[in-house]
């Protein structure tokens, strides 16, 4: 049987992983927390696996189990595993794919910047209040950020660790959303204009209006197709 390694924590890796367990393979998930662990499915043909593992440890568990394939479906901001994960798979000769979502459309009002650190730097040249939906993890790096307990609103996963991370960094408890996702656009618009409400910080102006915007894309590619892909690499 072909076994699969998925290294999960996305809505994408959670769908992936449910439909691989309907298949003639055999699948190892794994997530960084207990948390994420009891999003996917255990049982049967699928193993999770909950923790982080350092590179070393991702090496030796490629060598001793052999994986035909390894996939990467974690969060784009997460990119110390990524690392981690496309090192041990060139290290052991293990096939090594990415699942990558599409990129949003850039816009005239956007910044865009590095990562977390540069973030911060910019925010600080900046006032007015600020939502960051980018997790706990990073929450330390923005709390240098000028008067960042006045300014900074926290989305995070109802965790303790997640709660304990948004105390560390200096977020006020009423400004900590702690949810799980994934957030429908609905949801994220209603928390901009709550946000707005509460705070008097203006939504972006590209934002503004959005549910009222045609829609202009005219493909939309099925979730299955990555399994299909996968399936025809594998069971050749």
């Amino acid at each position: 049987m072909c076994k699969i390694c998925i290294f999960a924590g996305t809505t994408e890796a959670r769908r992936f992983v449910e439909l691989l367990s309907t298949q003639p393979v055999s699948v190892t998930a794994c997530v960084a927390t207990e948390y994420g662990e009891t999003l996917l499915p255990e049982g049967g043909n699928v193993t999770v696996r909950s923790g982080r593992i350092p590179v070393d440890g991702i090496i030796q568990m490629l060598s001793d189990t052999k994986f035909d394939l390894v996939i990467d479906a974690t969060h784009p901001y997460a990119a110390s595993i990524t690392e981690s994960a496309a090192r041990a798979c060139a290290e052991t000769g293990t096939e090594y794919l990415r699942l990558l979502r599409e990129e949003s459309d850039k816009v005239s009002d956007f910044t865009c910047v590095l990562n977390a650190e540069a973030a911060a730097l910019f925010l600080s040249k900046t006032d007015g209040n600020i939502l960051l939906t980018t997790g706990s993890k990073d929450l330390k790096t923005y709390s240098k950020v000028k008067d960042f307990t006045d300014r900074a609103y926290a989305r995070v996963l109802p965790l303790d660790a997640s709660l304990a991370l948004c105390r560390e960094a200096g977020v006020q408890p009423s400004h900590i959303l702690a949810m799980q996702g994934p957030f429908s656009e609905e949801l994220n618009r209603a928390m901009m204009e709550q946000l707005h409400a509460l705070t008097g910080m203006d939504i972006p102006k590209n934002l503004r209006g959005l549910e009222g915007r045609p829609v202009l894309h005219t493909d939309v590619i099925d979730k299955d197709a990555m399994l299909d892909y996968v399936l025809s690499d594998v069971l050749k």
